[in-house]
């Protein structure tokens, strides 16, 4: 137990004891309750004892009487209990030891009427003591209704245990997330970063499951307990416990021992809950896209699960790739919605469809917002290669359709390739009419009649010079000296290389519908390679 000496006189069994001397330090915190058989015994205390002694061996040594007190004064004792048949006939300590324990604030009680020490031990020593409401439990007590705050309130009932039985700031790390109370000094970029915890030299604990930790701040120095959360995970889950004055006590370390197992069973039903709001999610997103949900209806459950649904808005679609580890995955997934939070100003509805494609359904806002959801998305896992589509902005009964178009854009996009991988399907143009999948034959066609036959010519390095010059002189409206001039080298080569490729592909330049296919084959080209790769 944990309690002041005056809280203390408040239980039955110390009721009826009375002040000798020193009520000022009524204040000072018992932690046991322990016999002192002789002087040397002092020695060997470590703070926070009430000790239980006749004064019988000190009766006529003034001197040893002076250095009882100041003894237990300076190890930290928060006590002296006395058995009143070894009082003065006035009922008082021996003048030494009354005026010492007076003039240092050191509490001097008498021992209870009616109780044996045996009570009085196992009562200190074997219940729990709350300083934030005086009850009085044992550990199985606290134990139990730590389960009982976990099963009400999940994680923030544990906590207001935890603090109730300590009065100390706590912390609990679960799965990537912060959970603290009260919040005065708890700094969330330190703990959500164990490595920047340092393990305090010299602490020794109770529990082989605690460990005493610090972080060094430029100005001050935070200490705290922590124990890890025994769940299997990729993250560091843990109790915390923060010092805020007086050492930390094996009561302290009990109690924050206690509350692990009702935290790993509330961290597991935490996960199961949020598999079952996923595959929800997922069903509901389905019936959004198929228009099988009326619009008020559909805003109705989005809203029951914590999120927006525009009445016009587009869809936003993530690609992390086929190769992306499953490891890297679910890192993401755990934090993607605080950036959700923290880019967008109404959370939008959002659904991890497949192993790598995520969608939303977004308001209809400029693709800045987008972008800037990329950025932290690329600065955070910078090992995930994101590609996004996004699709036009349509009503709600039309959702589908500009799914439909997000997934084109970053189909296409994927294979196009830019600085900034965010493709819009309204910015699209040529590329808006490719259809991968409808259209695949006459991709291959295109390949076949324009591009083939300048693989089967032109073969290595040489390949590649013949199609960047066609692309120049495409680009430079089928001007020969302007081509020339751009790619640094001399006009009568690209006249030959021009007429090398007309007269592999059998075409004519002068011909209108000739430059047409070519420079759709041209288009084409960045999607024939990635289509064939």
């Amino acid at each position: 137990m944990r309690i002041r000496l005056e809280d203390l006189k408040q239980s039955k069994y110390f009721r009826t004891s009375e002040v000798l001397a020193g009520a000022e330090g009524l204040s000072r915190t018992v932690t046991s309750v322990l016999v002192l058989e002789c002087l040397d015994t002092v020695k060997f205390l470590r703070g926070g004892e009430l000790l239980l002694n006749s004064v019988y061996n000190f009766l006529g040594k003034e001197a040893e009487q002076k250095a009882l007190i100041e003894g237990l004064y300076e190890r930290g004792a928060a006590g002296l209990c006395v058995p009143e048949n070894y009082l003065t006939e006035d009922h008082q300590l021996p003048p030494v030891m009354l005026k010492t324990a007076n003039d240092l604030g050191f509490p001097v009680i008498t021992f209870p009427e009616g109780y044996v020490f045996g009570e009085i031990c196992e009562y200190v020593n074997n219940n729990l003591h709350s300083p934030v409401t005086k009850e009085t439990m044992r550990e199985n007590e606290v134990v139990q209704e730590m389960y009982n705050q976990a099963y009400q309130e999940g994680l923030p009932g544990i906590i207001r245990s935890l603090y109730k039985w300590t009065k100390m700031e706590v912390a609990i790390l679960y799965e990537g997330e912060l959970l603290s109370f009260p919040v005065e000094r708890i700094r969330k970029d330190i703990l959500l970063d164990p490595n920047q915890w340092s393990l305090k030299q010299g602490s020794r604990q109770h529990y082989n499951n605690i460990e005493r930790y610090e972080y060094k701040g430029t100005q001050s120095t935070i200490e705290w307990l922590g124990a890890k959360i025994p769940v299997p995970s990729k993250f560091k889950n843990f109790v915390l416990l923060f010092k805020n004055g007086p050492e930390f006590t094996k009561e302290d370390e009990a109690i924050l021992s206690a509350s692990l197992s009702a935290c790993a069973m509330e961290i597991k039903r935490i996960r199961n809950l949020s598999e079952i709001k996923r595959i929800y999610r997922k069903d509901l997103l389905d019936n959004i896209l198929r228009n099988s949900l009326g619009y008020k209806e559909a805003r109705h459950q989005v809203n029951l699960l914590g999120y927006s649904l525009p009445d016009e808005g587009r869809v936003v679609v993530l690609d992390l790739g086929a190769d992306v580890a499953e490891s890297a995955l679910k890192d993401c997934l755990y934090g993607f919605e605080d950036l959700l939070k923290e880019v967008l100003p109404s959370v939008p509805m959002w659904v991890q469809m497949n192993a790598s494609r995520i969608v939303l359904l977004a308001l209809d806002q400029d693709d800045s917002h987008v972008r800037n959801l990329y950025d932290k998305l690329h600065k955070r896992y910078p090992c995930l290669n994101f590609t996004i589509g996004i699709g036009n902005s349509k009503s709600y009964s039309e959702y589908n359709q500009s799914y439909l178009e997000a997934c084109q854009a970053f189909e296409i996009g994927r294979c196009i390739k830019q600085d900034y991988p965010i493709f819009s399907y309204k910015d699209m143009g040529f590329y808006g009419f490719v259809n991968l999948v409808g259209n695949r034959e006459n991709i291959q066609k295109y390949y076949d009649d324009y591009i083939k036959p300048l693989e089967e010519k032109f073969q290595g390095e040489y390949f590649e010079e013949i199609i960047y010059t066609l692309k120049q002189y495409l680009e430079c409206r089928f001007h020969f000296a302007r081509t020339a001039e751009t790619m640094h080298i001399h006009r009568n080569t690209v006249t030959y290389r021009i007429g090398a490729i007309e007269k592999a592909c059998k075409i004519d330049f002068q011909d209108y519908e000739d430059c047409l296919n070519m420079g759709i084959a041209m288009k084409l080209l960045p999607i024939i390679r990635h289509v064939g790769s």
